[in-house]
């Protein structure tokens, strides 16, 4: 149970969305960026937002959630358009309407308009005028593939190195390098600008952590007894972290959360994560012989401060040390206990190994039957040998950690350009079979490559697919390699450089590939329904000839109009992904392993190209949205499916046949992340069902799958939450690699995961 304390927390936590104080704090640090940017007018580019950024953080106002016992705040918000002028401000048209539309009055309204006044004059290169090729921008429009090439948020700093060394460590090498450089080498104005901004930031850290010590000082003269005590003890504590090394829990837990503040003061929150926590605050915790009940209550608060409604930042834990060893300790169950007793979307990631402590599969599967779709359970024995094969050290590999929904990094020492573009191989298919043409403008998109009745078999059926492929994958690729040069030019990040290895040592920004790993992901999405449609058309065409492949085609272009015989056949007598069907399953592996080879045949300006295996939402909009009827029975406009989950509704025999079918693909070539969610009926976890569900969980990832993550809701409920939302406030699903409250969905989305398979067995 959550102590009185929490329980008003997470009150407050929840109210925050529309506070007062979370418009005070956007527009704070909106105006004081501003003014860091103006006061540096005739600084280099290079140095100038770093010191813009330093100003922002050495007087931004101590803020404290109230029912916190950790210091800091930053709003609970989705989007941020108003803190963040320097991404946004460009496209605000008309300052006196947008302004007009914001809870500012007086001098709060004056300061905004002044805000945008200035970001509306800057002209930021964007990635549609700085594209040369027209191609790309008709291929964005019409659905084939999207993306912008930027890391924005997702990310996994060096939080361990943060504690150990302090930024005032991370200033003293940003000082050791500088004496090494040469003036006459190349690159040294850049690598001095560089480093001289990571000392600005840093310093400006140490001013931070005093301007809480002394708010705290303030308070604390303000009461007595044990709240006084509390209170000049957290003082000690700002005065100390982040500036200098963490030396006990608490110092690491508000070290932890002072660092999570600066990456938030430089870029959007979006999916900055902090990674493996059971790993780098247990030393911590051992040091200072922690009870159990002191570790829960901090972690609790952590877990609120982190909490956002719409709250990618993954927290992992389990898996191997970087030696190897299992690396399950007290922490790991602990936070599993917090996450069950808050009842509060915060996503959080397991590791699974084959020596790992099973006890902590069980328990993630406990948390897993109270239907919040955490925690997410992914599979060391294939990510890290993924991770190998793209030349990450083992030492590195064993160290990874999660992004947001399911992206994988390296902690602290990569720049993974999380989707940098997603890939709509419905769309590639549909292009296919139509000579090339959109089948609903009849436009020439792709490579000519005949039509559906010219062919001969499945194979060449294949073929034509991989051939559209291929051709656009060159195109999004230069999409998403200009989009990261325009940041290298545009938008350096000093604050997570400062975080990331070897950024400082190199003496280069990460967005100019400074870190250690560099490398974009790209997401191929509609894997199943290419496979079902190849198998329906092998099946009915050309083994059992029901069809005609002209019949078929002329069924497609017209959208199933007046042909539903047609479309039945296709969809009830064809086998169909996700029923453990080697037949139909060989085609969902080649599909997807094609995609990653593809992928890995490009490189970026920095680095590489690694592939997801995941859709998010974009599985219905934009590319289920672009995609005409497809020979798997699918409509045109209606949703793909969602990454490398069966079809939804098309999984028919269990979930153990699902499991089996989505374990064939070769998730070791998805360097990036596999995504699947499988749907369970919640009287699966009746009579300790979740050991059943534990047990299936090892079986899986034994069997070669990479990730897993649950939904855990009946249908029947989830309809009556669509007629009566009022009452299914706490409802939960797992949407993509995300939860949300059910009723806070679109219908469309609502309907989707209604349509999903509920596994009873």
């Amino acid at each position: 149970m959550l102590s009185k304390r929490f329980q008003q927390f997470k009150l407050e936590a929840e109210k925050d969305v529309g506070s007062k104080q979370r418009y005070d704090f956007l527009l704070d640090r909106a105006v004081l960026l501003t003014e860091g940017y103006k006061l540096n007018t005739a600084v280099p580019f290079e140095l100038r937002r770093a010191k813009a950024l330093a100003y922002l953080i050495a007087n931004t106002k101590p803020r404290m959630d109230e029912s916190s016992i950790i210091a800091g705040y930053y709003p609970h918000v989705n989007g941020m358009m108003i803190a963040y002028p320097e991404l946004f401000g460009s496209g605000v048209k008309d300052i006196n309407d947008y302004v007009s539309k914001k809870p500012y009055k007086g001098k709060q309204k004056a300061q905004l308009v002044d805000v945008l006044e200035f970001w509306t004059r800057q002209a930021p290169v964007s990635l549609n005028t700085a594209i040369s090729d027209p191609k790309i921008g008709s291929y964005r429009y019409n659905g084939i593939f999207m993306g912008s090439g930027w890391c924005n948020g997702h990310c996994v700093p060096n939080h361990e190195k943060i504690l150990k060394i302090g930024y005032s460590g991370v200033a003293k090498e940003a000082i050791a390098v500088i004496k090494k450089l040469k003036p006459e080498a190349p690159g040294f104005y850049e690598h001095k600008l560089f480093l001289d901004g990571i000392i600005d930031i840093c310093n400006a850290v140490k001013v931070f952590g005093e301007n809480y010590a002394a708010e705290l000082e303030l308070r604390a003269n303000k009461c007595g007894g044990t709240e006084r005590q509390r209170l000049l003890i957290l003082a000690d504590t700002c005065r100390r972290v982040p500036y200098y090394p963490a030396e006990s829990f608490i110092d690491a837990v508000q070290s932890l959360w002072f660092q999570h503040m600066m990456i938030t003061m430089e870029d959007q929150p979006n999916a900055q994560s902090p990674g493996r926590i059971d790993q780098f605050l247990y030393p911590y915790f051992k040091k200072d012989k922690v009870d159990d009940a002191t570790a829960t209550e901090l972690m609790t608060d952590l877990f609120l401060k982190y909490w956002k409604p719409y709250d990618v930042q993954n927290t992992m834990v389990g898996g191997q040390r970087v030696d190897g060893t299992d690396a399950v300790n007290e922490l790991s169950y602990i936070t599993l206990k917090v996450l069950k007793d808050l009842h509060m979307i915060r996503p959080v990631s397991v590791r699974y190994h084959k020596k790992t402590d099973f006890g902590l599969i069980e328990a993630a599967a406990d948390v897993i039957s109270d239907g919040m779709g955490v925690p997410m359970m992914f599979n060391d024995d294939i990510i890290i040998p993924s991770l190998l094969d793209k030349g990450i050290s083992l030492e590195d590999a064993r160290d990874y950690a999660i992004i947001g929904c399911i992206e994988v990094t390296i902690s602290g020492k990569a720049n993974p350009r999380a989707v940098s573009h997603l890939m709509n191989l419905g769309k590639c298919f549909e292009l296919a079979i139509n000579n090339g043409k959109d089948m609903r403008t009849g436009g020439q998109l792709g490579v000519e490559t005949g039509y559906l009745y010219n062919c001969k078999n499945s194979a060449q059926l294949m073929r034509i697919y991989k051939q559209q492929v291929e051709y656009f994958a060159k195109y999004a690729v230069a999409m998403s390699n200009t989009g990261e040069k325009i940041q290298a030019s545009t938008y350096p990040m000093p604050i997570l450089s400062a975080m990331t290895d070897d950024c400082v040592s190199r003496g280069v920004d990460i967005t100019k590939g400074g870190a250690r790993y560099n490398y974009h992901s790209t997401c191929g999405i509609g894997v199943p329904n290419v496979a079902d449609s190849i198998a329906a058309v092998d099946t009915l065409c050309f083994k059992t000839k029901k069809l005609s492949l002209r019949k078929v085609y002329n069924a497609l272009k017209s959208n199933y109009k007046d042909t539903e015989p047609v479309r039945l056949l296709l969809l009830n007598h064809a086998p169909k992904y996700g029923n453990d069907i080697d037949y139909v399953d060989k085609y969902a592996r080649e599909v997807a392993g094609h995609y990653c080879d593809v992928m890995s045949k490009h490189r970026s300006p920095t680095g590489q190209y690694f592939t997801h295996l995941f859709s998010f939402r974009w599985h219905l909009d934009p590319c289920g949205k672009n995609c005409w009827a497809t020979p798997d029975g699918r409509r045109a406009g209606d949703p793909l499916a969602y990454s490398i989950s069966a079809t939804q509704g098309r999984d028919i025999i269990g979930a153990t046949a699902v499991c089996n079918s989505v374990a064939k693909i070769d998730h070791r070539k998805s360097a990036a992340g596999t995504s699947f969610i499988i749907e369970l009926h919640p009287s699966v976890f009746d009579d300790d069902g979740y050991k059943k569900v534990a047990a299936l969980m090892k079986t899986f990832f034994d069997n070669g799958g990479g990730q897993l993550q649950f939904n855990v809701a009946s249908a029947d409920t989830l309809k009556k939450a669509q007629e009566k939302p009022e009452d299914y406030k706490n409802l939960f699903v797992r949407v993509s690699g995300f939860s949300s409250q059910f009723v806070t969905l679109d219908k469309e989305m609502q309907d989707h995961i209604i349509a999903r398979t509920k596994h009873r067995r």
